[in-house]
């Protein structure tokens, strides 16, 4: 029964992770993605998971974003970023009035900015920034095996994670000290060890 359960927690997880694909023209669910798994549950993933589907779906359900908008929807422990481009400041408000209304979201990050959506070449280069900055991380003693998501939209990186205060400090180290950066934004959860 345990066994049955868990397969279908995990088709489902795959159903909802290629369900965000096929949104991908008007919403990207991550520029980045977590370095591992470890220290989560595969409920807190999966949750995570639901939280950033609902908000694909709302965002790419409402045609003034869906026209108009470039929205990176990111999820880590109930917390939800959005970065990414829109025309104006109404239409800003409107995508973090919509993710306000999806079940569990504890709160959001909107750093969605006033400008044209980025071009493929710009994407692009947003890939290599977090690939060089996650292969670093991987290298650095300190930080093998925690869970951070790293995220990188217009050459600016965002961080995500459970980590002590010294991890993150170093987390946001490496990725200052990376090729293309431009700025490097901290949303942690600390942790109660240094």
């Amino acid at each position: 029964m345990k066994k049955t359960v868990l397969t279908q927690l995990l088709v489902y997880s795959l159903i909802l992770s290629l369900n965000a694909c096929s949104n991908a023209m008007f919403v990207t669910t991550t520029a980045g993605g977590a370095l591992n798994q470890q220290g989560r549950t595969f409920s807190d993933t999966v949750s995570d998971q639901v939280i950033t589907y609902r908000a694909i779906k709302v965002i790419s359900n409402t045609p003034s974003l869906q026209k108009t908008s470039r929205i990176v929807i990111v999820t880590f422990n109930h917390n939800v970023l959005l970065v990414g481009q829109t025309p104006n400041e109404t239409l800003k408000k409107e995508a973090e009035t919509l993710i306000r209304k999806v079940p569990n979201v504890k709160n959001i990050y909107n750093d969605i900015t006033i400008q044209p959506p980025l071009n493929t070449y710009e994407q692009g280069n947003d890939g290599a920034i977090t690939a060089n900055i996650k292969s670093r991380m991987f290298s650095t003693t300190n930080l093998r095996g925690r869970n951070i998501k790293v995220i990188t939209e217009n050459s600016v990186v965002y961080m995500m994670g459970a980590v002590s205060k010294s991890e993150g400090n170093v987390a946001a180290e490496v990725a200052r000290n990376s090729a293309g950066v431009k700025k490097v934004v901290k949303l942690f959860e600390y942790t109660s060890k240094n």
